[in-house]
């Protein structure tokens, strides 16, 4: 199963059985035999109402599948929930909202190597290293001109990291940063208040959360 974001909107991808076992009640059930199902579940997702979650129902997990990949065209990327010696989280600003770093990868280019490289470019943060992960994450959105129908599904390879040395924050202006920093939990509670619904999962993450905050 996915749980791909859209806005603020959850979309399940799965079979009945699939979506019982989360335990999640979407305001929506869409029954899926063709591209024109998924765009529709798409639609509901960017509706006025904004439904928490929609689920994307089909008989058989792969061909549900293979026709959700047959809306879109695919990027990958990868990004890191970085963390210093004292457990604090790094954040950056970008485009008036808090985010973690996170960027396409690069021709030839590993997610593992792409996460770094990205975190490196956007913060400054260059000394890290990998310590769990990955946790795939999936978002939505519309770029004319992209696949058949305008639509692309971003694959995000998030990995827990630690710094291993710190000498000051060097943010990527162009890419519309203009902040950055450590963060203790009771400090991202109040950031969260500005983010995206996929941020404060990873925020959250016990998978990827590598040291224990002092």
């Amino acid at each position: 199963m996915y749980k791909v974001f859209i806005n603020r909107c959850e979309l399940f991808v799965g079979t009945m059985q699939e979506m019982e076992a989360t335990g999640v009640h979407p305001a929506y059930t869409i029954a899926c035999t063709g591209p024109d199902h998924v765009l529709e579940a798409i639609r509901r997702c960017r509706s006025g109402a904004r439904p928490d979650a929609v689920h994307l129902a089909g008989e058989q997990s792969q061909q549900l599948l293979k026709t959700f990949h047959s809306v879109f065209e695919q990027i990958d990327a990868a990004g890191g929930r970085v963390q210093d010696a004292r457990g604090r989280l790094l954040m950056i600003h970008r485009n008036g909202k808090w985010d973690m770093p996170k960027g396409k990868l690069e021709s030839g280019e590993s997610p593992e190597q792409a996460a770094i490289r990205e975190v490196c470019e956007e913060t400054g943060v260059c000394d890290l290293r990998i310590r769990s992960g990955p946790v795939v994450t999936w978002h939505a959105y519309p770029h004319a001109g992209k696949g058949l129908y305008g639509e692309v599904l971003k694959k995000t390879c998030w990995y827990g990291m630690t710094c291993l040395s710190f000498s000051g924050f060097q943010v990527q202006a162009e890419e519309g940063i203009d902040e950055a920093g450590w963060f203790t939990s009771e400090e991202q509670q109040l950031l969260l208040k500005n983010t995206y619904p996929l941020i404060r999962e990873l925020v959250d993450s016990k998978q990827l959360s590598v040291i224990s905050e002092e």
